[in-house]
């Protein structure tokens, strides 16, 4: 039997009224998208009951699918491709990286705490953080997650703290450079034709 709990409903809600808000649209059709793509994702939603952050990955999906339906329709007219943005400037920190990993990471539900742009760039990241090698997701759980100090990190790792930071700061740059790719290939390519 498919049973959700109470705060996963109240994440649905919260989610549902902010990108219907945004896009001009009525929250009670968002609303149900939503609760379809919860029962289509159960398996999904059920593991992330027990992980720890899982909360945050249940609302990062959410909003991600929530704005990809409501994105395509509001563009539901005739569409033409609009000129590519400049992909070497990223539209993505080191710092917004960072904070998006440490919320995917709680174990609470912090939804109404940030704003749109910041449950955005949790959306984006991960989806990059999933497709890291698991060497990489380990290290980001150390320092994001259990906020380990460098010289623990490196002590497993063996190396220096320096180098534990210099490890870290890579894989964030990739994320950096693979979610602003991301958000560009999704902001850039389609314009209402009129």
């Amino acid at each position: 039997m498919i049973e959700f709990t109470q705060r996963e409903i109240r994440t649905a809600k919260t989610i549902s009224r902010r990108a219907a808000a945004r896009y001009g649209m009525d929250s009670d059709e968002l609303l149900g998208v939503l609760h379809l793509w919860l029962v289509e994702s159960y398996k999904y939603v059920q593991d992330w009951r027990d992980q720890q952050g899982g909360g945050a990955k249940l609302a990062a999906s959410l909003f991600r699918h929530a704005n990809k339906w409501a994105r395509q329709e509001k563009a539901a007219k005739v569409i033409i491709p609009k000129a590519q943005q400049n992909l070497d400037e990223s539209l993505y920190t080191i710092k917004e990286v960072e904070v998006a990993l440490v919320l995917m990471f709680l174990n609470t539900d912090t939804t109404s705490e940030y704003d749109e742009q910041t449950w955005a760039c949790v959306a984006d990241i991960s989806g990059v953080y999933v497709s890291l090698i698991k060497s990489e997701k380990e290290l980001l759980h150390s320092r994001f997650g259990l906020h380990e100090q460098w010289a623990a990190i490196g002590e497993r790792l063996g190396v220096d703290a320096d180098a534990a930071r210099m490890r870290v700061k890579r894989i964030l740059e990739k994320i950096v450079s693979r979610a602003s790719t991301d958000k560009s290939k999704r902001q850039q390519p389609w314009t209402n034709y009129n």
